[in-house]
């Protein structure tokens, strides 16, 4: 089958990448091994192109509608794949609906809800309100009039891939029909704890994540302060990076808490060595101050390699962690419960690693099944017409 995947972002071709453009390149391998041809629909990037099956699409207004027209008429998909597609969704799925492309879309953040992708009013607080008049504290005229467009074309979307339950149930909420909407893992995660000399000391805290403030990276370091209270060698190892206003906004939290000796920044990493450092993690934390009902990825990945996991208990979370059992679950915007989390698991080790081990048994359980098959029958029923 001819499949076109359409993300904003790649892997190897920009700079600025997560856990959404891993799910896109785990994809395209799982379907290339399995004999089926594979393109890609990016944005134009500077860099040379790394493979021959990514076509790129210039982000200049007009440009971006005519190339995508002409890409897809080049390619000839039998089905397309949106991911996080903030800025060739509309082009795109224009085309497909001109062309008589059928088109799934995995939803990866909220943008096919919310003007943001986030769901939070322009203060940080979150909205649960639907999409509409309430939009226009948060963004300009101009693009509420795009928003129309983008809510009318969804409409048209064959299938939404979701990760979880709770995000099915916050599609539904928000007007989508549960008919269309699909819960599929489309990832693989690694079970083997890879063989590396440990580099993290025994009360080292990691994070996974960029600087923005939904992943929470302003919260755990406002816990670490508490956290070194009681554990004075306590540090925190940070994995990720952020746009320079993002950045200057950790490094001024930083400073105000005195903080500077407990933290080390690592810096934007391959997965295989984020699955490295990951696997020698006494804890991991993820703190998403959004409805991130996707896994997250970094969350999963860690469960995975028997990390113990402390989270956040906004979004989805507690579909994966049962709280005391296999992780343990803080309120989401509180520092200090993340503070206590994390103290106890740092004092307590047996009980650490016995999350872990029930962490990454869990996760098997729930990660079986033939991924490529599931999905190619779910683009056969886009082509077919069949929920």
């Amino acid at each position: 089958m001819r499949v076109c995947l359409v993300s904003d972002n790649l892997i190897g071709y920009h700079d600025t990448w997560s856990g959404a453009e891993m799910i896109v390149q785990y994809l395209e391998n799982l379907l290339r091994k399995n004999g089926h041809q594979v393109s890609l629909l990016t944005v134009k990037s500077k860099k040379p192109l790394p493979e021959d099956n990514i076509f790129p699409v210039p982000l200049n207004l007009f440009s971006r509608f005519t190339s995508a027209f002409s890409q897809l008429r080049k390619i000839k998909p039998e089905a397309v794949h949106f991911f996080h597609t903030n800025s060739l969704f509309l082009p795109v799925m224009l085309a497909c609906k001109v062309l008589g492309i059928p088109a799934t879309f995995t939803v990866l953040d909220y943008w096919i809800l919310c003007p943001t992708g986030h769901c939070l009013q322009s203060g940080g607080e979150i909205c649960r309100e639907r999409e509409g008049k309430v939009c226009f504290k948060c963004v300009p005229p101009y693009k509420f009039l795009q928003r129309l467009l983008v809510r009318r074309l969804a409409k048209d979307l064959k299938y939404l891939v979701t990760f979880t339950e709770t995000s099915k149930k916050r599609l539904v909420e928000r007007g989508f029909p549960p008919e269309k909407i699909r819960v599929k893992y489309i990832y693989e995660f690694s079970f083997q704890t890879p063989e590396e000399k440990k580099t993290l000391r025994d009360h080292d805290i990691l994070f996974v994540g960029t600087f923005r403030k939904q992943k929470g990276l302003d919260v755990v370091i406002t816990a670490l302060k508490e956290v070194v209270l009681k554990i004075p060698d306590a540090r925190l190892a940070v994995i990720g990076r952020g746009g320079q206003k993002d950045k200057e906004r950790i490094d001024s939290l930083v400073e105000k808490l005195g903080l500077a000796e407990s933290i080390e920044f690592l810096g934007q990493k391959g997965n295989e060595e984020v699955l490295k450092i990951v696997s020698q993690a006494n804890l991991v934390v993820v703190a998403e101050q959004w409805f991130s009902d996707f896994g997250p990825v970094a969350l999963v990945e860690a469960m995975a390699q028997g990390a113990p996991v402390v989270s956040g208990d906004l979004g989805s979370p507690p579909d994966f962690i049962k709280h005391g059992f296999n992780g343990y679950l803080a309120k989401y915007n509180d520092p200090k419960s993340f503070a206590q989390n994390i103290i106890y698991l740092l004092e307590n080790k047996e009980k650490a690693e016995e999350v872990g081990k029930n962490a990454r048994f869990a996760i098997q359980d729930i990660f079986r099944g033939n991924r490529e098959e599931e999905i190619i029958n779910l683009y056969a029923n886009n082509r077919l017409g069949k929920n």
